[in-house]
């Protein structure tokens, strides 16, 4: 409908709407039964229900008079026209994570999957977004900022999670073939001082809502409805792979064995070297892929108990990558553990949408870098094949710990 042909309705019904509230006004003077006043009184209120009805169905519809489409326009100025393009790279960056130069590029990626509305402008919708990510949304907070209002807001938030975790999730977020697996072990060798890793693997619960059906299954140790989210990240903290479908009542290895991560990682060597693995906490299975501490023992010598000590001491320098990566993602999006009033499947592209973004930010800023040491273990690493040494059979994943313990503390010798 145009600006004015809309008018012309509303001129038409204005009157006829004083009509009808005049004769409501008379129908109350009248002196009859007061049945039949009832029910004159109803018959206008209803008259007058439906012209309201049909005025908002016309105001919903694409009315655009020149006045109300500037107005719209014109939303928010005193912070997205005026003060966003004089702010430093710096401030920028404080406010929105990213840098002005990957903001803008994330919003020409993602402005072919956003719904077109001329008013508000993608990358104005994207400001939006992760202002509500970084967990400014307290009573409406990035509503008052850019000029909108909260249903506007949340509904852009949804939207624009929905189209990261959709369709830059597989650019963004892949898991490393066989040669950047190498180059991934050589910087946990230099960042760590632990062999043939290319990966550290970790496990955190997400609050969320109290699910409708199936309560119980999210109800961790600790009495809250969560989920948990299984992450692997490289020696940079950029996550190369994520699970966040498992219920929070489950146990680590459980979590585990029903992702995905095990099935390349025991099964596929086409995308795994069998000669390097991931690192991960004590409660995870220990397999030939996956390299997890010694359990405390009392039955042990000093030189074993040693060896066994120096071994977790190594392992946990590698292991600890994740949970400064995890620290790290929780810091830039405080909505991830602040906010409880989204269900599962809200959350999971919450989620996803926060790591893409964490990826965005180490690869384009380059906020974090391999810490360099000088030792004798990264002089000489431990490449593929040194574990088959004088053997005809592949070794069991308690040997190949047994193992990495003994060449980690004779080459420190």
């Amino acid at each position: 409908m145009s600006g004015s042909n809309m008018l012309q309705v509303v001129e038409q019904i204005v009157p006829f709407m004083e009509k009808v509230d005049q004769a409501m006004a008379n129908v109350a003077e009248i002196e009859k039964s007061s049945r039949k006043r009832k029910a004159a009184t109803a018959d206008l209120l209803v008259k007058k229900i439906c012209l309201l009805k049909k005025v908002k169905k016309a105001l919903r519809g694409k009315v655009c008079t020149p006045a109300v489409s500037e107005a719209v326009k014109n939303q928010g100025k005193g912070f997205w026209e005026e003060v966003l393009p004089h702010l430093t790279d710096e401030n920028f960056q404080e406010i929105f994570v990213l840098t002005k130069e990957a903001f803008y590029e994330l919003a020409g990626e993602i402005k072919p999957y956003f719904y077109a509305h001329k008013a508000i402008p993608v990358a104005k919708k994207v400001a939006i977004a992760i202002y509500v990510l970084r967990g400014s949304y307290e009573r409406g907070q990035a509503s008052d900022l850019f000029h909108i209002s909260r249903s506007d807001a949340e509904s852009i938030f949804v939207e624009f999670c929905r189209v990261v975790s959709k369709f830059l999730f597989l650019r963004y977020l892949q898991f490393p073939d066989l040669k950047e697996q190498l180059n991934i072990a050589e910087d946990f060798m230099k960042l760590s001082q632990f062999p043939n890793t290319f990966g550290s693997v970790g496990l955190i619960h997400i609050p969320i809502k109290t699910p409708s059906e199936s309560a119980h299954i999210y109800e961790n140790k600790k009495d809250f409805y969560s989920m948990i989210v299984l992450a692997a990240v490289d020696a940079k903290g950029r996550f190369i792979y994520l699970n966040i479908q498992r219920p929070g009542k489950e146990y680590d290895a459980e979590v585990y064995f029903y992702s995905n991560l095990s099935i390349p990682l025991l099964y596929n060597q086409e995308k795994t070297n069998p000669e390097l693995h991931v690192v991960g906490r004590r409660s995870l299975p220990l397999e030939m892929c996956l390299m997890t501490p010694y359990c405390k023992t009392h039955f042990k010598s000093a030189e074993e108990d040693f060896r066994e000590k120096f071994f977790n001491r190594r392992l946990h320098n590698a292991q600890i990558v994740i949970d400064d990566a995890f620290g790290r993602l929780l810091g830039r999006f405080r909505i991830i553990m602040s906010n409880k009033k989204y269900g599962v499947s809200t959350m999971i592209k919450i989620i996803t949408t926060s790591v893409i973004l964490h990826n965005i930010c180490e690869e384009k800023a380059q906020l974090h870098e391999c810490r360099r040491r000088k030792s004798k273990l990264s002089e000489r690493p431990v490449y593929p094949g040194h574990l088959q040494e004088s053997r005809s059979e592949r070794p069991t994943a308690l040997e190949k710990r047994d193992f990495l313990a003994n060449f980690l503390l004779n080459y420190e010798k």
